[in-house]
């Protein structure tokens, strides 16, 4: 991307509170926001994803509780040969 530098302006650092943004300037901070955002609702997706396998863990882990506590309806399934 080419910046354009308008060398009529005395500015030589980012812009002030109470100055307008060069059109470049609008755009590079536009784009950024937008980055930001999304980088941000991505997160928001990977800790809702994190929290349904936790869930998930928790329930196959109350499952195998369960079984332990029943160890004969394992044996009763397996066949004697």
């Amino acid at each position: 991307m080419k910046r354009y530098v308008d060398i009529t302006s005395s500015r030589t650092g980012p812009p002030l509170a109470n100055e307008p943004l060069l059109k470049e300037e609008y755009e590079i901070a536009l784009t950024t926001a937008q980055e930001s955002a999304e980088g941000e609702q991505m997160c928001e997706l990977e800790y809702e994803n994190s929290n349904s396998k936790v869930e998930e863990v928790h329930q196959t882990g109350e499952e195998v509780n369960k079984k332990e506590k029943n160890p004969q309806v394992e044996a009763e399934a397996i066949p004697t040969g």
